[in-house]
Protein backbone atom coordinates (compact mmCIF):
# COMPACT_ATOMS: atom_id res chain seq x y z
CA UNK A 1 0.00 0.00 0.00
CA UNK A 2 1.27 3.50 -0.75
CA UNK A 3 0.02 6.82 0.54
CA UNK A 4 0.09 9.44 -2.02
CA UNK A 5 1.20 13.05 -0.45
CA UNK A 6 0.38 14.84 -3.88
CA UNK A 7 -2.45 16.69 -4.13
CA UNK A 8 -4.41 15.73 -6.90
CA UNK A 9 -6.21 19.71 -7.06
CA UNK A 10 -4.45 23.76 -7.06
CA UNK A 11 -3.91 24.91 -3.46
CA UNK A 12 -2.92 27.81 -2.12
CA UNK A 13 -4.06 31.26 0.14
CA UNK A 14 -5.91 31.98 -3.04
CA UNK A 15 -7.94 28.92 -2.44
CA UNK A 16 -7.79 28.54 1.37
CA UNK A 17 -9.48 31.59 1.98
CA UNK A 18 -12.97 29.56 0.64
CA UNK A 19 -12.80 26.97 2.76
CA UNK A 20 -15.63 26.58 5.05
CA UNK A 21 -13.68 26.81 8.39
CA UNK A 22 -11.60 29.77 7.27
CA UNK A 23 -15.13 31.67 6.71
CA UNK A 24 -16.40 31.08 10.23
CA UNK A 25 -16.81 34.36 11.88
CA UNK A 26 -16.73 34.71 15.86
CA UNK A 27 -19.68 35.31 18.15
CA UNK A 28 -18.81 39.35 18.03
CA UNK A 29 -18.60 39.01 14.26
CA UNK A 30 -21.32 37.31 14.17
CA UNK A 31 -23.53 39.82 15.96
CA UNK A 32 -22.28 43.06 14.01
CA UNK A 33 -23.10 40.89 10.67
CA UNK A 34 -26.75 40.65 12.12
CA UNK A 35 -27.02 43.77 13.92
CA UNK A 36 -26.06 45.49 10.46
CA UNK A 37 -28.72 43.66 8.78
CA UNK A 38 -31.54 44.28 11.67
CA UNK A 39 -31.88 47.53 10.51
CA UNK A 40 -31.60 46.58 7.20
CA UNK A 41 -28.26 46.65 5.91
CA UNK A 42 -27.53 45.52 2.13
CA UNK A 43 -26.17 42.10 2.06
CA UNK A 44 -23.55 42.87 -0.08
CA UNK A 45 -22.33 45.85 1.88
CA UNK A 46 -22.52 44.14 4.37
CA UNK A 47 -20.31 40.94 3.12
CA UNK A 48 -17.79 43.54 1.72
CA UNK A 49 -17.41 45.39 5.31
CA UNK A 50 -16.75 42.42 7.34
CA UNK A 51 -13.98 40.91 4.25
CA UNK A 52 -12.70 44.23 4.66
CA UNK A 53 -12.42 44.11 8.40
CA UNK A 54 -11.92 40.46 9.51
CA UNK A 55 -9.51 39.25 5.96
CA UNK A 56 -12.47 36.83 6.34
CA UNK A 57 -13.77 35.90 2.85
CA UNK A 58 -17.68 35.73 2.64
CA UNK A 59 -20.09 34.71 0.20
CA UNK A 60 -23.76 36.00 -0.92
CA UNK A 61 -25.24 32.67 0.62
CA UNK A 62 -23.30 33.11 4.06
CA UNK A 63 -25.17 36.36 5.03
CA UNK A 64 -28.71 34.79 3.48
CA UNK A 65 -28.09 32.00 5.64
CA UNK A 66 -27.36 34.07 8.65
CA UNK A 67 -30.21 36.76 8.37
CA UNK A 68 -32.36 33.25 7.78
CA UNK A 69 -30.95 31.84 11.05
CA UNK A 70 -31.71 35.65 12.82
CA UNK A 71 -35.30 35.76 11.13
CA UNK A 72 -36.19 32.34 12.28
CA UNK A 73 -34.47 33.21 16.06
CA UNK A 74 -37.21 36.47 16.05
CA UNK A 75 -40.10 34.37 15.05
CA UNK A 76 -39.31 32.21 17.40
CA UNK A 77 -38.46 34.63 20.22
CA UNK A 78 -42.04 36.63 19.03
CA UNK A 79 -43.87 33.26 20.06
CA UNK A 80 -42.22 33.16 23.85
CA UNK A 81 -42.48 37.05 24.08
CA UNK A 82 -46.88 36.56 23.69
CA UNK A 83 -46.89 33.30 25.87
CA UNK A 84 -45.31 35.15 28.47
CA UNK A 85 -47.90 38.41 27.82
CA UNK A 86 -50.58 36.33 27.96
CA UNK A 87 -49.64 34.39 31.31
CA UNK A 88 -49.17 37.58 33.01
CA UNK A 89 -53.25 38.07 33.05
CA UNK A 90 -55.07 35.39 31.96
CA UNK A 91 -57.25 38.34 30.71
CA UNK A 92 -54.66 39.65 28.48
CA UNK A 93 -55.16 39.07 24.75
CA UNK A 94 -52.55 37.92 22.13
CA UNK A 95 -53.26 36.81 18.39
CA UNK A 96 -50.98 35.33 15.60
CA UNK A 97 -52.05 35.48 12.20
CA UNK A 98 -50.08 33.19 9.70
CA UNK A 99 -49.97 33.78 5.97
CA UNK A 100 -50.39 31.02 3.67
CA UNK A 101 -47.02 30.50 3.70
CA UNK A 102 -46.72 29.97 7.48
CA UNK A 103 -45.27 33.25 8.27
CA UNK A 104 -46.46 35.56 10.71
CA UNK A 105 -48.54 38.49 8.87
CA UNK A 106 -50.47 39.95 11.95
CA UNK A 107 -49.35 39.78 15.64
CA UNK A 108 -52.68 41.47 18.16
CA UNK A 109 -52.28 42.53 21.42
CA UNK A 110 -54.78 43.78 24.32
CA UNK A 111 -54.14 43.85 27.86
CA UNK A 112 -56.73 43.00 30.54
CA UNK A 113 -56.71 47.33 31.04
CA UNK A 114 -57.15 48.13 27.70
CA UNK A 115 -60.47 45.26 26.92
CA UNK A 116 -61.88 47.40 30.01
CA UNK A 117 -61.47 50.92 27.88
CA UNK A 118 -62.40 49.14 25.05
CA UNK A 119 -65.92 48.02 26.33
CA UNK A 120 -66.35 51.49 28.06
CA UNK A 121 -65.68 53.94 24.88
CA UNK A 122 -66.11 51.64 21.87
CA UNK A 123 -68.56 53.98 20.16
CA UNK A 124 -64.82 55.80 18.14
CA UNK A 125 -62.45 54.70 17.13
CA UNK A 126 -59.14 55.88 15.91
CA UNK A 127 -56.89 54.03 13.14
CA UNK A 128 -53.40 54.91 13.18
CA UNK A 129 -50.40 53.40 11.53
CA UNK A 130 -46.75 53.94 11.93
CA UNK A 131 -44.41 52.58 9.02
CA UNK A 132 -42.17 50.07 10.16
CA UNK A 133 -40.15 51.46 12.80
CA UNK A 134 -39.58 48.08 14.81
CA UNK A 135 -36.61 45.96 14.54
CA UNK A 136 -39.57 43.44 13.51
CA UNK A 137 -39.91 45.46 9.68
CA UNK A 138 -44.01 45.36 10.42
CA UNK A 139 -45.91 48.12 10.53
CA UNK A 140 -47.61 49.29 13.90
CA UNK A 141 -51.33 50.17 14.01
CA UNK A 142 -52.32 51.91 17.22
CA UNK A 143 -55.87 51.74 18.15
CA UNK A 144 -56.98 54.46 20.15
CA UNK A 145 -60.65 55.57 22.22
CA UNK A 146 -61.60 58.85 23.39
CA UNK A 147 -62.86 59.24 27.01
CA UNK A 148 -65.65 61.76 28.34
CA UNK A 149 -62.61 63.95 28.95
CA UNK A 150 -61.32 64.04 25.73
CA UNK A 151 -58.22 62.31 26.31
CA UNK A 152 -57.12 59.47 23.89
CA UNK A 153 -56.63 55.84 24.97
CA UNK A 154 -54.53 53.17 23.44
CA UNK A 155 -56.96 50.23 23.41
CA UNK A 156 -55.17 47.56 21.38
CA UNK A 157 -51.96 47.03 19.19
CA UNK A 158 -51.77 45.50 15.82
CA UNK A 159 -48.41 44.72 14.11
CA UNK A 160 -48.92 43.93 10.22
CA UNK A 161 -46.15 42.66 7.94
CA UNK A 162 -47.51 44.04 5.15
CA UNK A 163 -50.26 46.74 4.62
CA UNK A 164 -52.70 45.06 2.02
CA UNK A 165 -56.59 44.86 2.56
CA UNK A 166 -56.28 41.21 3.32
CA UNK A 167 -54.50 41.95 6.04
CA UNK A 168 -56.48 44.59 7.61
CA UNK A 169 -59.61 43.18 7.24
CA UNK A 170 -57.53 39.91 9.42
CA UNK A 171 -57.39 42.61 11.61
CA UNK A 172 -60.86 43.96 11.98
CA UNK A 173 -62.26 40.81 12.12
CA UNK A 174 -60.20 39.99 15.26
CA UNK A 175 -60.70 43.24 16.51
CA UNK A 176 -65.00 43.87 14.66
CA UNK A 177 -67.47 45.36 17.54
CA UNK A 178 -70.41 47.73 17.05
CA UNK A 179 -68.31 50.74 16.69
CA UNK A 180 -70.37 53.96 15.07
CA UNK A 181 -67.35 55.52 14.34
CA UNK A 182 -63.88 55.02 12.92
CA UNK A 183 -61.33 57.90 12.03
CA UNK A 184 -58.12 57.51 9.47
CA UNK A 185 -56.19 60.14 7.48
CA UNK A 186 -56.77 59.36 3.60
CA UNK A 187 -55.23 56.19 2.88
CA UNK A 188 -57.59 53.37 1.42
CA UNK A 189 -56.51 50.84 2.16
CA UNK A 190 -57.54 51.33 5.63
CA UNK A 191 -60.86 53.05 4.39
CA UNK A 192 -62.03 50.23 2.15
CA UNK A 193 -61.68 47.52 4.80
CA UNK A 194 -63.30 49.40 7.82
CA UNK A 195 -66.73 50.42 5.40
CA UNK A 196 -66.50 46.38 4.58
CA UNK A 197 -66.04 45.12 8.16
CA UNK A 198 -67.81 48.12 9.89
CA UNK A 199 -70.81 48.79 7.34
CA UNK A 200 -72.78 50.46 10.02
CA UNK A 201 -69.92 52.76 11.12
CA UNK A 202 -69.19 56.17 9.91
CA UNK A 203 -65.62 57.07 9.06
CA UNK A 204 -63.93 60.45 9.56
CA UNK A 205 -61.12 61.55 8.39
CA UNK A 206 -58.52 63.46 9.83
CA UNK A 207 -58.04 66.93 10.25
CA UNK A 208 -54.41 67.05 10.23
CA UNK A 209 -53.87 65.09 7.61
CA UNK A 210 -56.01 66.93 5.55
CA UNK A 211 -54.97 70.39 5.80
CA UNK A 212 -51.67 68.95 5.13
CA UNK A 213 -52.62 67.30 1.94
CA UNK A 214 -53.97 70.66 1.31
CA UNK A 215 -51.06 72.43 1.78
CA UNK A 216 -48.85 70.64 -0.12
CA UNK A 217 -51.53 70.84 -3.26
CA UNK A 218 -51.62 74.58 -2.69
CA UNK A 219 -48.09 75.16 -2.68
CA UNK A 220 -47.57 73.80 -6.40
CA UNK A 221 -49.93 76.41 -7.86
CA UNK A 222 -48.35 79.59 -9.64
CA UNK A 223 -50.05 81.98 -7.36
CA UNK A 224 -49.17 84.51 -5.50
CA UNK A 225 -48.11 83.79 -1.21
CA UNK A 226 -51.15 86.04 -1.09
CA UNK A 227 -53.38 83.62 -2.70
CA UNK A 228 -51.83 80.78 -1.05
CA UNK A 229 -52.64 81.67 1.80
CA UNK A 230 -55.36 82.99 1.31
CA UNK A 231 -56.87 79.21 0.00
CA UNK A 232 -55.24 77.97 2.64
CA UNK A 233 -57.27 79.89 5.23
CA UNK A 234 -60.47 79.10 3.03
CA UNK A 235 -59.56 75.41 3.44
CA UNK A 236 -59.41 75.66 7.31
CA UNK A 237 -62.68 76.74 7.10
CA UNK A 238 -64.01 74.06 5.02
CA UNK A 239 -62.67 71.25 7.10
CA UNK A 240 -64.08 72.95 10.73
CA UNK A 241 -67.16 73.63 8.95
CA UNK A 242 -70.18 72.43 11.34
CA UNK A 243 -72.96 72.10 8.88
CA UNK A 244 -73.26 71.48 5.10
CA UNK A 245 -74.27 75.30 4.36
CA UNK A 246 -71.13 76.54 5.38
CA UNK A 247 -68.97 74.30 4.13
CA UNK A 248 -70.30 74.70 0.30
CA UNK A 249 -70.04 78.71 1.14
CA UNK A 250 -66.45 78.07 1.77
CA UNK A 251 -66.35 75.58 -1.26
CA UNK A 252 -68.19 78.42 -3.50
CA UNK A 253 -65.18 81.15 -2.35
CA UNK A 254 -62.67 78.64 -3.57
CA UNK A 255 -64.28 78.25 -6.67
CA UNK A 256 -64.24 82.01 -7.47
CA UNK A 257 -60.39 82.32 -6.50
CA UNK A 258 -58.64 79.11 -7.92
CA UNK A 259 -61.16 76.50 -9.81
CA UNK A 260 -57.80 74.72 -10.40
CA UNK A 261 -57.76 73.79 -6.30
CA UNK A 262 -61.61 73.48 -6.68
CA UNK A 263 -61.38 70.87 -8.98
CA UNK A 264 -58.94 68.85 -6.74
CA UNK A 265 -61.28 69.10 -3.82
CA UNK A 266 -64.59 67.90 -6.27
CA UNK A 267 -62.13 65.19 -7.60
CA UNK A 268 -60.30 63.97 -4.47
CA UNK A 269 -62.63 64.83 -1.60
CA UNK A 270 -65.70 66.33 -1.74
CA UNK A 271 -67.30 63.10 -3.57
CA UNK A 272 -65.09 61.51 -0.75
CA UNK A 273 -67.03 59.56 2.19
CA UNK A 274 -66.94 60.73 5.35
CA UNK A 275 -64.27 63.68 4.78
CA UNK A 276 -65.54 64.78 7.92
CA UNK A 277 -66.21 68.61 7.08
CA UNK A 278 -69.92 68.74 6.13
CA UNK A 279 -70.59 66.04 9.52
CA UNK A 280 -71.41 67.55 12.48
CA UNK A 281 -68.13 65.98 14.91
CA UNK A 282 -69.17 67.40 18.07
CA UNK A 283 -71.76 64.74 18.13
CA UNK A 284 -69.23 62.16 18.17
CA UNK A 285 -67.22 64.03 21.49
CA UNK A 286 -64.05 65.80 21.08
CA UNK A 287 -62.14 64.02 18.42
CA UNK A 288 -60.28 66.04 15.49
CA UNK A 289 -57.09 63.81 14.56
CA UNK A 290 -55.51 60.55 14.44
CA UNK A 291 -52.34 62.32 15.33
CA UNK A 292 -53.18 61.39 19.25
Amino acid sequence: MKCNTVHNHDIGPHLAKHYPSNRHLNSIECQEVLTLLEVGGNATLVRNYIEKKTGKFLTNQDIRNMKMKFSNSCEESKVVLLKKFVEMDESNVACIVLDDEKNIEIIFLQSRKQCEWFDKFSELIILDGTNKINNAGMTLYDVLVEDGFGSSCVVAYCFVAQETKVSLVNFLQIFWTDVKVTLTDKDMTEIVPLNEELPQSTNLLCRFHMLKYFRSKIATYSCSKETKEQLMQLAKRMVYALSVDDMNQVVAEIESISPLFHEYLSKNWLSCKGTGAPLNRKSYLQCATANQ
